[in-house]
């Protein structure tokens, strides 16, 4: 089948460029820092133990680089034309693609829709300042934060938390549910939560926050726990409340595909209501994990076959 991806970004998607494998990268290497630090109780002394975050970032983008290196042989090996620019889909099966330069529009028989998900935000004052940011903005940073408070105590927040604070960053997750990674098993987040608090990370579960102020260079998370207003000072804020499907620009005014907030709606197949359109990974409604894209990546490809 011929087939074409339109990218706007590198390719191998949020779990490649900004997700699982560069958080993996630098959990690596803040676990490393940690081992050495406090390798005396099995009797082995090492002095002067430092780190240079800008070698951690250096290695994530290493590591990141090397596996989009490898999927674009892999598209280029399987004759997969990439078509770099944004991608609007139109009535018809139409694809139109803008470069930023000229837009050039395509025609396909059928098109999978696989824009993934993006980071979302609360809508709370403050949420806009400078030093508020979201995963994507967090690695991109060059110097490692003293301090950070993290708005939500899911996946990505505990594995960002468990990164700087084995750096020697002070961190507090503000978490709204009574429980850090609400949806896993009670004994998952219980120790969990044992374990972070063992190496210096302020939790407070069950918290919401109402704002965040800046004040003199740094800012203030002001939350209600147990109907007591709190608040909590660190210099930069991380927001990881979870992910929203990426449909910025994806349709055309004139297309109406049916949606169940935010998400497109799909059939066993993976069909939209739109014929000859499908939608996989993110963008519909289920757990929002890149091994579940794949196997439904594959699943839809079979049936084009």
């Amino acid at each position: 089948i011929k087939t074409a991806i339109v990218e706007e970004r590198k390719v191998g998607g949020t779990c490649l460029n900004r997700g699982c494998i560069p958080t993996k990268a630098m959990l690596h290497a803040a676990a490393l820092y940690r081992e050495m630090k406090e390798s005396e109780k099995f009797g082995i002394f090492a002095s002067d133990v430092r780190f240079d975050y800008e070698k951690i970032v250096g290695y994530k983008e290493e590591t990141t680089n090397k596996l989009v290196q490898g999927v674009e042989q892999l598209l280029r090996a399987n004759g997969v034309e990439v078509l770099e620019g944004k991608g609007t889909l139109f009535p018809g099966r139409k694809v139109q693609v803008d470069t930023g330069e000229q837009k050039d529009v395509y025609y396909a028989d059928n098109v999978i829709l696989a824009t993934g998900s993006k980071p979302l935000t609360i809508p709370i004052p403050g949420i806009e300042l400078p030093g508020v940011f979201t995963s994507d903005d967090l690695f991109e940073l060059r110097e490692a934060p003293e301090s950070l408070a993290i708005i939500g105590g899911g996946v990505i927040g505990v594995e960002l938390a468990t990164v700087f604070a084995s750096l020697g960053c002070k961190v507090a997750i503000l978490e709204a549910m009574p429980t850090l990674v609400s949806n896993m098993d009670k004994e998952i987040s219980q120790n969990l939560k044992l374990i972070l608090k063992k190496r210096g990370v302020d939790i407070h579960t069950a918290a919401s926050v109402q704002k965040i102020e800046e004040s003199k260079g740094a800012y203030v998370c002001r939350y209600i726990e147990k109907e007591t207003e709190r608040e909590v000072e660190s210099q930069y804020v991380l927001c990881a409340v979870g992910r929203c499907p990426n449909t910025d620009g994806l349709f055309a005014e004139d297309l109406k595909l049916q949606m169940d907030r935010g998400r497109v709606t799909v059939n066993e197949h993976f069909e939209s209501s739109e014929p000859g359109v499908y939608a996989i990974g993110d963008l519909i409604p289920g757990p929002q994990l890149a091994h579940m894209a794949s196997a439904q990546a594959m699943a839809v490809a079979e049936r084009l076959a």
